[in-house]
C-alpha cells in the first residue's frame, strides 16, 4: 500500500468506527441503528435471518437505552460547572 492509496482504506475505516462502542452511549453505533454489527466480510452461504418484527424490535429496545445513556450523560453535564459566560446585547465579546 502506497501513501497516496489511502482512500482505498475508507470503507475499512467506516467499518472499524462503527464497530467501536461510543462513549455517550456505550453502544456500538451498528446495533444502534440496524440492530446488528455487520461482518466485516460477508460470506457468500444462506444464513440464519430473523424475523423482521424481531429484528425492529431489537433496534426499538437498542435506541431506547442509547437514548437514555445520551439523557443521562445531558443531565450529568448540566451539573458541572460551565466557565462559558452567558453574554447580553452591548456586551463586547
Amino acid at each position: 500500500m502506497q501513501q497516496h492509496e489511502w482512500a482505498t482504506l475508507l470503507l475499512l475505516a467506516q467499518y472499524v468506527q462503527n464497530s467501536w462502542p461510543s462513549s455517550a452511549t456505550k453502544q456500538v453505533p451498528f446495533n444502534t441503528l440496524v440492530g446488528y454489527t455487520p461482518l466485516a466480510h460477508q460470506p457468500m452461504h444462506a444464513s440464519n435471518i430473523p424475523s423482521t418484527q424481531e429484528r425492529i424490535e431489537k433496534i426499538k429496545a437498542s435506541r431506547s437505552t442509547a437514548l437514555e445513556a445520551l439523557m443521562k450523560s445531558q443531565e450529568q453535564q448540566e451539573g458541572t460547572n460551565s466557565k462559558f459566560d452567558s453574554f447580553s446585547v452591548g456586551n463586547k465579546v
